[in-house]
C-alpha cells in the first residue's frame, strides 16, 4: 500500500463538501458479544457506533481493516480472522468539519478477536462496551450491519 492516501485537513475538507467517503467498519466480535464504540466527534458524537473509517487512495479494503483494527482497537488480527458482511451507507447532516452533510458508502467486516481485554479505545471513542444483543434506539445502520452479523 502508498501512504499516499493520507489527505491533510484542508483538503480532506475540500474532497468531503462533493463526495461520498469510502470507508470501512468493524462488527468486531468475541464469542456472543460484540463491540461498539462511544464516538468523540461528529457524525454522531455521542452515539454508540462500530469502529472504523476512511479507506486511503491506493489501499485495498483488507488493508485498510487491518489498519483500522490496528488504530482503532490497538491489536492486529490476520485476514482469516475477518470477513466481509455487506455494503452499507451512511448519510447525516452531522459533519465534522460543519462544511454539510456527512455521506459514507461503506464495507462491513465481521472481525473476530479471542481476547477482548486486549481491545482499548483510541481517541475516537470515550469508551468501548461490549453487548449481547442490539438496542432498538441505536442508529439503523448499526442495527442493520449487527442484524446482518447474525446478533437480535
Amino acid at each position: 500500500m502508498l501512504n499516499s492516501g493520507f489527505l491533510k485537513k484542508e483538503r480532506y475538507k475540500k474532497v468531503y463538501e462533493v463526495a461520498p467517503i469510502f470507508c470501512v467498519d468493524l462488527v468486531v466480535v468475541c464469542g456472543n458479544e460484540f463491540l461498539l464504540g462511544k464516538r468523540t466527534h461528529d457524525p454522531e458524537k455521542g452515539k454508540w457506533f462500530l469502529p472504523g473509517g476512511r479507506i486511503y487512495k491506493m489501499e485495498s479494503f483488507d488493508q485498510a481493516v487491518k489498519r483500522k483494527v490496528k488504530e482503532e482497537l490497538n491489536i492486529r488480527v490476520p485476514k482469516k480472522d475477518f470477513e466481509f458482511l455487506m455494503l452499507g451507507s451512511v448519510i447525516s447532516e452531522q459533519a465534522p468539519f460543519g462544511n454539510g452533510p456527512f455521506h459514507a458508502v461503506i464495507g462491513v467486516y465481521k472481525v473476530h478477536v479471542r481476547n477482548k481485554n486486549r481491545v482499548q479505545a483510541d481517541a475516537q471513542h470515550s469508551e468501548f462496551a461490549w453487548f449481547s444483543s442490539i438496542d432498538q434506539k441505536w442508529h439503523p445502520y448499526v442495527k442493520g450491519a449487527l442484524y446482518k452479523a447474525g446478533f437480535k
